[in-house]
């Protein structure tokens, strides 16, 4: 599978090349607005890949943001994350969150984007895309 992303040539094939290791351990993607999205065989985590500076952006905001929980200090409670740099790009690394019926959400989530919220393997609820 070939993804164009808004970067040079040489970062495209790296990054694609990426994807295909993971594919082939039995990853699934998902490719979004800003990022692709692989999500591990055994649901326990996803990898967040930027497909522009956007989605960098993107990666960084929600990893600030879960470091922020660490604390206390956030409203909105985010899946556990990290970043990890692959090739000069930050990838973010999150746990998986398994998506809930709307109408099941807190009251919370509709100040998350699309409500992008569910629960980890914990039973709690926690926003997986800000």
């Amino acid at each position: 599978m070939k993804i164009d992303f808004e970067f040079d040539d040489e970062i495209n094939k790296g990054l694609n090349h990426v994807i295909d290791r993971f594919m082939e351990k039995g990853y699934t993607l998902h490719e979004g607005r800003v990022r692709v999205v692989l999500i591990d065989p055994s649901k326990r985590m996803v990898i967040k890949i930027p497909l522009n500076m956007e989605g960098e952006i993107d990666n960084g905001r929600e990893a600030s943001h879960w470091k922020t929980n660490l604390k206390g200090d956030n409203f909105i409670p985010v899946a556990a994350c990290r970043l990890s740099e692959v090739m000069g790009y930050n990838l973010l690394i999150m746990q998986y969150i398994e998506e809930i019926p709307i109408n099941e959400l807190p009251e919370w989530a509709g100040y998350v984007d699309c409500s992008q919220v569910g629960k980890n393997r914990a039973g709690k609820f926690k926003a997986y895309d800000l």
